[in-house]
């Protein structure tokens, strides 16, 4: 849950990042976990929208392939490329 916090909340990006990819690493997809990684991939930095993609498609989130359409539109060529291969 305060990984969770951190991923929506924190003002540091890096620290965003290294919640987006611990929660991917939990192997299990909770409710939790998807919507705060669901929500990154939309609104956070290109950094952040990356690592949550990435984490989205290491979990299997259901929310996942909505956020991966995103992130082909998104500006940032790293976000794209992350969407094409979540």
């Amino acid at each position: 849950a305060e990984v969770c916090l951190c991923l929506r909340h924190d003002h540091n990006a890096e620290v965003r990042v290294r919640a987006a990819a611990v929660l991917g690493s939990l192997g299990v997809p909770s409710d939790a976990a998807c919507g705060a990684l669901a929500e990154a991939a939309r609104t956070a930095e290109a950094v952040v929208r990356v690592e949550a993609l990435r984490s989205l498609s290491e979990l299997g989130c259901p929310g996942g392939p909505d956020a991966f359409t995103e992130g082909l539109k998104d500006a940032s060529a790293e976000v794209r490329r992350a969407a094409v291969l979540g």
